[in-house]
């Protein structure tokens, strides 16, 4: 591909650029609910040279892309016949299923990396809770529901002195816990910075990939019980 053709990018292909006034950054528009916002906040994708559509998670590849906010209405409006239009030769299935497992190893390798800044369990999360530092909380989806509720009116308390702080709920009790040496641990915290706040963005992805998938599942059963 030509150097600067990702720039020349038509209104078509919902990718081009504009920094209105106030913005942080160059704005993209989302290829299936055409919703604009700064290009950081949705997922870019790219079609190698087998025709297959990959994340580009750090959006440097030199390749032509699109974007999707991956909001769950939105995911849930990519239908079959939607997919197979904007990313030719792709199936809806294997496609979300490709950019769950590029997440999840995006993810897990950075929880990795962070792993020695880590907050794990309770106790550490409550106690950071209670001071200035914004922070990204990880709580597992089947963390308990007592601790789900301290965790999130400790979280609300701080946003109150000082805002910044944000909650993911994504992995299991287990995967947390394989993750930092131990059978479970249902909430781990980092402080925030631009490696974490990049971590975030992925884990959001994911919760709302799970959330769209949810929407999807549930229309597809109202519809079918219409047609009976």
């Amino acid at each position: 591909m030509r150097r600067g053709a990702e720039r020349r990018e038509g209104p078509s292909s919902g990718c081009r650029a504009r920094r209105g006034a106030g913005e942080g950054g160059p704005q993209r528009s989302c290829l299936v609910c055409r919703r604009r916002m700064e290009k950081q906040r949705l997922l870019r994708l790219v079609c190698d040279d087998e025709g297959v559509w990959w994340p580009d998670l750090h959006q440097r590849a030199q390749r032509r892309g699109h974007y999707l906010c991956l909001q769950p209405e939105c995911l849930a409006r990519l239908s079959a016949r939607v997919a197979r239009r904007c990313f030719p030769g792709e199936d809806r299935t294997r496609l979300l299923d490709r950019i769950r497992s590029v997440l999840q190893r995006y993810a897990l390798a950075s929880m990795q990396r962070l792993r020695g800044r880590a907050l794990p369990g309770r106790d550490a999360v409550m106690e950071a809770l209670h001071g200035p530092a914004p922070l990204l909380l990880l709580l597992a989806c089947d963390a308990s529901e007592g601790l789900a509720r301290r965790v999130e009116a400790a979280l609300r308390s701080q946003r109150e002195r000082q805002p910044g702080s944000r909650l993911v709920r994504a992995s299991s009790v287990r995967e947390l816990g394989a993750l930092f040496g131990r059978e479970r641990l249902a909430v781990v915290g980092w402080r925030r910075d631009g490696l974490v706040d990049r971590l975030e963005r992925v884990l959001r992805w994911q919760e709302t990939l799970e959330e769209g998938a949810a929407i999807h599942g549930r229309d597809a059963g109202l519809a079918r019980n219409r047609h009976r």
